[in-house]
């Protein structure tokens, strides 16, 4: 619920995506919607599962 209550007030997201499977995981980040965000850059890590990224508020 944080995250999401957070995302209204932001300006600037940075995000870092880990693709990973975790069985018992119980707090998620939102999907960011593409009407409010525009991808500003993106990366991958140094571990093909690591992506970093930066979205900017239209």
């Amino acid at each position: 619920m944080i995250y999401k209550e957070s995302i209204s007030i932001a300006d600037r997201l940075l995000v870092t995506v880990v693709d990973e499977v975790v069985d018992d995981a119980d707090t998620f980040f939102p999907i960011i919607d593409a009407e409010k965000w525009v991808l500003n850059w993106s990366t991958s890590g140094k571990n093909e599962k690591l992506t970093f990224s930066e979205y900017l508020k239209k």
